[in-house]
């Protein structure tokens, strides 16, 4: 079962989303972290967008915190001061975070700044945690008491300035150190759509030295206003936040949760230490040796040829109607059809001299024009609905041939070229180089309009159609896409504009935006042709163009250009529009669907246990 995500625009499967949510969400309720560490990258191996990901994991950890802080909150394990310190300054550091998502973006950066951060994080934060918890556990099989976990020790943190007690972590230390840490994490929360928890639950334990049990309560009561906070900075600020993607993912997240708290309360504080390590080293490793193509993966491929065949069956069968219309408005032609294949020179009548009429009176129907051929089509469709369960579509292109002198479909007298192109958009194109062994963005180039979409489909490869001026002049093939350079382009040479030309073509040919079929029209009859078209689930909504062209010879005879427009509807048309014309309130919005998602799950899961 598919459904599809406005923000992201594509097509998600229910229960892919829901089964990931569960999983991360159980993570969250047994180690106290958001679990942001782990669903990200998951998120962006399965096509979502990578700032989409980040954004609206944010929203899908509020869910998780609130559920697995409620359950810490009822054993009495929140310090509560101490959290409202760490939150402030994760408040700070998300607004930082936020912005430079924004810079990041711009530059073309931010996949990469994502990769090699989860890449360094998890590599340090993981070794440290399995190093200390294995020797942890070593020291409590021997049964000596590990020095490191001994809070009557101090260390530089208890020497600083503005101390405070926290009374329910037994603790009387300076107030800059969780500060610190809250700006740290909370900017780890907007550009990698984290909750922190692989960070404030070790530095909490040995840096602060606060006691495990109260660490995990803590964590998640500043994960829970931090994620919330973030959440709606991304809404307002770069509006990459999918509510119903974060629906999916809460409705498996706040479930996970609860059996996750359940799980943890079984293990100890150097058990549950050595998981986590375990579990932030595998996904480090994942990350590290993944391709870096797998960072931005080709989109689901979606769409039912079943349904495009029984589409292309239905209108096959209706088209002698429109054709029979057309043949009744048009008048009949003077000359007899069998007449019109001019290649054989017709053979003198033998009749008598006397029988036949004047020779100049003969001669004039011969030195009629023949009627000229005119090429006419329509879609299938001319309005399609992108809905909840938009998965992709098919559209059928068919037409007729006025005045077709072929004889038959098989005689291919005629080639008949089919271009759809969707609504011109900016592109700016980037370029990668190996800088130190990592692969980074190093020159870009603005294109002002580029089409969205664009299919081509013909009787035969189009460069046996016609000559490259006649198809460079009608904007037929790769090769001649209506791209409209920047000014900053004027330095380029024709080569390297065709090689950024190139790149572009090639990287939506692979995102299935770019398609062309060699053999996709087919004649049926004398006149009739049709054609199929798949669009896929990531296409961008707005019109198309539809432009059809009839060879003959390589000569362009005639052409026909129809609409047909791409539009949101419903459910997915109210998200869409509020997330972009009221983005404050959206974000609001979507934590307050979290909050309440995250206590509903609370409460039945209590009130069940009890």
């Amino acid at each position: 079962m598919n459904i599809y995500l406005p923000i992201a625009e594509m097509s998600a499967n229910v229960l892919l989303f829901i089964g990931m949510g569960a999983s991360v969400g159980f993570l969250s309720g047994m180690f106290g972290v958001g679990g942001g560490f782990l669903m990200t990258p998951l998120l962006i191996f399965v096509g979502v967008p990578s700032a989409v990901a980040v954004g609206t994991e944010a929203a899908q950890i509020v869910a998780s915190s609130v559920s697995g802080a409620l359950a810490q909150w009822r054993r009495k394990n929140i310090d509560f001061k101490m959290g409202t310190i760490l939150l402030a300054g994760g408040i700070v550091g998300s607004v930082f975070g936020v912005e430079v998502v924004k810079l990041l973006r711009r530059a073309g950066q931010f996949d990469f700044f994502v990769t090699v951060a989860y890449v360094t994080m998890l590599g340090v934060i993981g070794a440290l945690m399995l190093v200390e918890s294995i020797n942890t556990i070593r020291e409590a099989q021997a049964g000596r008491v590990p020095a490191a976990r001994q809070r009557g020790q101090h260390n530089w943190v208890h020497r600083l300035p503005l101390k405070m007690r926290f009374h329910r972590s037994k603790l009387y230390i300076s107030a800059l150190p969780p500060l610190v840490l809250g700006v740290f994490v909370g900017f780890l929360a907007a550009i990698m759509g984290v909750g922190g928890g692989f960070i404030m639950v070790p530095a909490m334990i040995y840096l602060l030295r606060v006691p495990t049990n109260v660490v995990v309560g803590t964590s998640l009561f500043q994960i829970t206003f931090v994620t919330a906070a973030t959440t709606i900075l991304h809404a307002t600020q770069n509006q990459t936040v999918d509510v119903t993607l974060a629906l999916l993912l809460m409705v498996g997240g706040v479930i996970g949760a609860q059996f996750g708290a359940i799980a943890g309360q079984r293990l100890r504080g150097e058990q549950l230490r050595f998981l986590l390590a375990g579990i932030v080293l595998l996904v480090r490793v994942v990350l590290a040796g993944a391709h870096e193509e797998l960072m931005r993966p080709t989109r689901a491929r979606t769409g039912s040829a079943a349904a495009a065949l029984i589409a292309a069956l239905l209108t096959m069968s209706a088209l002698t109607i429109p054709s029979r219309a057309q043949k009744a408005d048009t008048p009949p032609p003077a000359i007899p059809l069998q007449e019109l294949a001019q290649s054989q020179p017709q053979p003198a009548p033998a009749t008598p001299p006397a029988a036949t009429a004047p020779p100049a009176a003969a001669a004039a129907p011969r030195e009629a024009p023949l009627p000229r051929e005119a090429v006419h089509a329509d879609v299938s469709t001319r309005r399609i609905a992108v809905t909840s369960t938009f998965s992709g579509t098919g559209i059928i292109v068919f037409g007729a041939v006025d005045n077709s002198r072929q004889v038959s479909a098989e005689s291919g007298l005629y080639d008949v070229v089919i271009v759809i192109s969707g609504a011109p958009a900016r592109l700016v194109a980037r370029k990668k180089s190996n800088v130190g062994g990592l692969w980074i963005n190093t020159s870009s180039l603005s294109f002002t309009s580029v089409p969205s979409y664009y299919a081509i489909t013909s009787t035969r490869p189009i460069e046996e159609v016609a000559s490259e001026d006649v198809l460079k002049s009608s904007g037929i093939g790769f090769d001649f896409v209506p791209m409209t350079l920047s000014r900053s382009a004027g330095s380029l040479t024709a080569l390297e504009i065709k090689e950024w030309r190139d790149a572009v073509v090639r990287l939506k040919r692979r995102d299935r935006l770019y398609q062309q079929d060699e053999y996709g029209v087919a004649f049926v009859g004398r006149s009739l042709f049709r054609a199929a078209f798949d669009m896929p689930a990531t296409v961008t909504v707005g019109a198309f163009e539809t432009r059809v062209y009839l060879f003959r010879d390589g000569e362009l005879l005639s052409s026909y250009t129809t609409k047909l427009n791409l539009e949101r509807e419903g459910v997915e048309q109210f998200v869409h529009r509020f997330a972009f014309d009221h983005p404050f309130f959206y974000g609001v919005f979507t934590v307050l669907i979290a909050v309440g998602a995250g206590m509903l799950a609370s409460y039945v899961f209590n009130r069940g246990s009890h």
